[in-house]
């Protein structure tokens, strides 16, 4: 695997973002499990700051929807679907081999069908499905984990990158 590149996923993000006037933005992982809960962590922290719990227009006048896909991201393609958006932005723990926290694209095309995930589906096939389904640009963030262990706590270098993602997704939507 590529190694990823640290800061390229901001200008990837601020580049995406700012084409586009519909952008969902969904979070995927289990509170129970650690770092996994990154995901969902994230759109939870953005929601907190944009003060809204599902779909807004930002002062830029792009509509966002912000989405909880806890472990099973495809039961939301219906919201999805109804919503339609020019860009779903996918955020999960992800193992890029960097330090835990670190915020990298993750590229689809290197996500393998048969990849182990904590999740009910692979994410190789819901990109593909969102891309097709939805005629949409899909952009996968991915923050690497330190712990996925059932019953772990989130780390601190976990906490403080979805933090700063939230932020990005704030200034760049």
């Amino acid at each position: 695997m590529r190694e990823p590149a640290v800061g390229e996923w901001r200008e990837v993000l601020s580049s995406a973002s700012r084409e586009m006037s519909r952008i969902a933005v969904l979070g995927i992982g289990n509170d129970l499990r650690g770092d996994d809960a990154a995901g969902v962590l994230c759109v939870r922290e953005a929601g907190k700051v944009w003060g809204l719990s599902r779909e807004a227009m930002t002062a830029s006048g792009r509509s966002i929807l912000l989405i909880d896909g806890g472990d099973a991201p495809e039961s939301q393609t219906g919201p999805l679907r109804t919503f339609r958006p020019d860009l779903v932005i996918l955020i999960d723990a992800a193992r890029g081999g960097g330090p835990p926290g670190m915020v990298f694209r993750v590229e689809p095309d290197r996500i393998s069908d048969e990849d182990v995930s904590t999740h009910r589906i692979s994410l190789a096939m819901l990109v593909r499905y969102l891309e097709k389904s939805l005629e949409t640009r899909v952009l996968f963030l991915g923050i690497e984990p330190a712990s996925t262990e059932g019953q772990a706590r989130v780390s601190p270098a976990v906490r403080t990158s979805v933090r700063l993602l939230a932020e990005a997704l704030i200034r760049s939507l």
